[in-house]
């Protein structure tokens, strides 16, 4: 029996890390929910001529009770964007919070996102160590800045077509047929990117399979040592 000494592995720890607060994991529930009925409401009067939207529209009361759902849902995440907006202005100029653009914590793109990229990929093929994201990963703000270019340009042809009228007084007869085109094209895409991207990659990677809890607790675990 030899005196050699045996290596202890070191107590694993389990840090707890914030972050979304609570405010915005309801604003997040709100901005799913919302966006949820708008393409349950939407695919049928895109599709209006299919058997399955027509049996759907009899059982909800006709496409005028799904159009009023739809623009009820839309007023929603309309309110919800406006709140995050001025959630934004008052952490800038009210609180004079710092690194909202920039930094670490931002979710503005910068350098250090396209480095991320280039190493991800190459992570992927074998050729480099994974690499360390800051707070928000590059993917990430992809998915939130694809928000705001949904709600430009869905979010604009499809009042558009609300109040037709009021946007006619401005713009050609032309310009009101393409919102139309634009409107449903766009959400289309909006559906499948939330799908087969953002769903898939947020709660079915192998790290977060079956489902990421951090957007409904708040809270990221990190076991270290």
């Amino acid at each position: 029996m030899t005196d050699e000494a045996v290596a202890v592995p070191a107590e694993r720890k389990e840090r707890y890390y914030v972050r979304f607060t609570l405010a915005q994991r309801y604003l997040h529930a709100t901005l799913f929910t919302s966006f949820l009925g708008l393409a349950a409401t939407g695919l049928p009067m895109r599709f209006s001529d299919n058997p399955a939207a027509r049996f759907f529209a009899n059982a909800v009361g006709g496409f005028g009770a799904i159009l009023f759902f739809h623009k009820f849902c839309a007023i929603v995440l309309t309110l919800a964007f406006l709140y995050h907006l001025k959630d934004l202005a008052t952490r800038v100029l009210v609180h004079k919070e710092k690194g909202l653009f920039w930094g670490p914590n931002s979710m503005v793109a910068n350098w250090k996102d396209a480095q991320d990229l280039i190493g991800h990929l190459r992570w992927f093929v074998g050729l480099g160590p994974k690499p360390k994201f800051d707070r928000f990963a590059y993917w990430e703000k992809f998915d939130y800045w694809a928000v705001f270019w949904g709600m430009i340009v869905i979010g604009f042809s499809g009042y558009a077509m609300w109040f037709a009228p009021f946007f006619a007084r401005f713009l050609p007869g032309w310009a009101l047929n393409a919102v139309l085109v634009v409107h449903g094209e766009e959400a289309l895409l909006a559906i499948l990117f939330i799908f087969s991207i953002h769903f898939v990659n947020t709660h079915l990677r192998p790290d977060s399979f079956p489902m990421a809890m951090v957007i409904f607790t708040g809270k990221e675990a990190y076991v270290g040592v």
